[in-house]
């Protein structure tokens, strides 16, 4: 005969009733950490896909929970910016300011810092005109010098980069490390409140 002896069912019966209660809230709790690696490692590759960076982009992606009902639940690291997927899955981009408008292009060794554009020089600083034979570019913005600062473009197209997939095959690797820590952390914590 193969028999099976439980002591102190009551104590089972106690941590399988804690595990329960909060297995939700410890799934979520996972979840959102994963979020976190995600957003850390979207940030770390955006860095070194664009250089020098685009601080805006990777200050957008934040880790959040996205469905927390009943049985469903689900947390993301998203962004709210409309340029972050065209980066990542390529495609062209228009002036917001609408049809005729230019897109301002910064060129490279002008010491511009990252994120000034023309609308925030001071009036006059900046002309429109004709970029200078080696450029070859059209129209440009020049300052009193006569020094090219911004190429003008109706319209760019940019390649896919994937930044978003190559984080996610990086961040992933991590995620079933982040899941278990948790899940023991609630084992743990269960017991102890069963011991009680």
């Amino acid at each position: 005969m193969i028999g099976f002896e439980v002591d102190g069912a009551n104590k089972m019966a106690d941590l399988l009733y804690e595990l329960g209660a909060n297995s939700n809230k410890a799934v979520s709790l996972a979840l959102l950490r994963c979020a976190q690696h995600a957003e850390g490692e979207i940030k770390r590759t955006a860095q070194k896909t664009f250089k020098p960076g685009t601080g805006n982009l990777m200050r957008s992606f934040k880790a959040q929970m996205l469905q927390e009902t009943g049985d469903n639940l689900s947390a993301g690291a998203i962004s709210d910016l409309v340029y972050a997927g065209i980066q990542n899955e390529g495609g062209t981009i228009r002036s917001s300011r609408g049809p005729g408008k230019f897109l301002a292009i910064p060129l490279a060794n002008r010491d511009i810092p990252l994120g000034k554009w023309p609308r925030d020089y001071p009036k006059g600083a900046l002309h429109v005109g004709i970029a200078p034979i080696p450029y070859r570019l059209g129209l440009v913005l020049m300052d009193a010098n006569g020094r090219v600062m911004f190429n003008l473009a109706r319209k760019v197209k940019l390649e896919a980069t994937h930044y978003i997939e190559t984080a996610q095959e990086a961040s992933s690797k991590e995620w079933p490390r982040i899941f278990n820590e948790r899940l023991a952390e609630l084992a743990d914590t269960s017991a102890k409140k069963a011991d009680k």
